[in-house]
């Protein structure tokens, strides 16, 4: 059965070419509005599977239509919007305000790369689309509560993996000294720059530790990201794009269209070397080479996405001495990457992203 999709641009050109790279697809569009106004009635009254937003919509801006649809007809949103803009950080915003991914729009239909572009559009629309957007905000409210009420008294357990869990949404993760703690690396894909956003905000800033991302996203839009995660969280975030050294205080993410690997002497070097699997920034690419270079130390931990990225390296990780952790994949925007985690290293501990973050605040190092 065809998905529904409604278009969210106040350009009529860009309405008329995504319409135009949707067809013959498995989406239908079911309306092409300009404005905010137009935007939320057309959700309301056609309850789309599928949004594609805009960042400026006349006098609106994404954010604040995005907070309304969400709020009164949660639909998945998807940002389809220039990556060469100075308002890119916009698009990050509209993904804290409920949108879930953001992808560049496409080049003219005489590129080169116009149809692999347009395919991947039509495969990111198709895999949003059947995304239950209403479980994600009453889970977002549960969180919101929980920091709001007073700190349970802890009860001590054992950690254990995905097959042996109770009916308990999250495990125990139990906090003490970490005296070898020197790295926390962290992977995610499809639904984790607002899980890397919410986990960063609970954190002290600046971390005792450096912490390395490496997340999944469309080319062009690492900077953006970065800044948004700065502005957002209050911690210093930058892009790789030259060779680094990990650093206390620091929160470094991969770059969009290379991989990352931590080299013996302790820096970080982006590199276009070609690897196993497509996509690029590798999450096990990265995770395998911490693991070869610094065993023992690193905490890492694998977020919500698609695929199987990061389950091999995760394990490589956990042979090397180091703490691993995965998202629980209850909780996940897609559950897949955390699902593949735990078949490769099924002793990782599991746990909600709130609950990740509350280990890592209080991680004595």
């Amino acid at each position: 059965m065809p998905r529904s999709v409604l278009i969210v641009d106040d350009s009529p050109t860009a309405r008329l070419a995504l319409k135009r790279a949707l067809e013959g697809s498995e989406l239908q569009v079911v309306g092409a509005v300009a404005t905010g106004g137009e935007a939320l009635e057309s959700v309301e009254r056609l309850r789309p599977d599928i949004v594609t937003m805009d960042l400026f919509l006349g006098k609106d801006d994404g954010v604040e239509v995005t907070r309304s649809i969400m709020e009164r007809c949660p639909t998945p949103i998807l940002v389809v919007t220039s990556a060469d803009t100075s308002d890119a950080e916009l698009s990050f915003r509209i993904v804290g305000a409920g949108a879930l991914d953001v992808f560049p729009k496409l080049p003219g239909a005489g590129h080169a790369e116009y149809e692999r572009q347009r395919r991947q559009l039509i495969r990111r629309l198709q895999l949003l689309s059947e995304v239950p957007v209403v479980t994600r905000h009453r889970r977002e409210e549960r969180e919101r509560r929980h920091r709001r009420a007073p700190p349970a008294a802890p009860v001590p357990r054992e950690p254990r993996g995905l097959g042996e869990r109770s009916e308990a949404p999250t495990l125990g993760l139990r906090v003490g000294p970490h005296p070898n703690a020197r790295l926390i690396v962290i992977g995610a894909s499809t639904g984790g720059p607002p899980e890397l956003e919410r986990l960063l905000s609970r954190l002290p800033a600046p971390y005792p530790l450096p912490i390395v991302l490496v997340q999944h996203i469309s080319e062009g839009f690492a900077g953006p990201l970065a800044d948004w995660l700065s502005t957002s969280t209050g911690h210093r975030v930058v892009v790789a794009e030259r060779s680094l050294f990990p650093e206390p205080g620091l929160v470094i993410l991969a770059p969009d269209d290379r991989h990352l690997v931590l080299t013996s002497s302790g820096r970080l070097q982006p590199t276009s070397e070609e690897v196993p699997g497509h996509n690029r920034p590798s999450i096990d690419h990265f995770f395998s080479s911490v693991a070869a270079t610094q065993p023992g130390g690193t905490l890492g931990i694998l977020l919500t996405g698609m695929g199987r990225d990061g389950a091999r390296g995760l394990a490589a990780l956990k042979r090397a001495g180091g703490i691993t952790i995965v998202q629980d994949p209850d909780s996940a925007l897609l559950s897949s990457m955390p699902r593949a985690a735990l078949e490769e290293e099924p002793t990782a501990l599991v746990a909600e992203p709130g609950r990740i973050a509350d280990y890592l605040r209080d991680l004595e190092v």
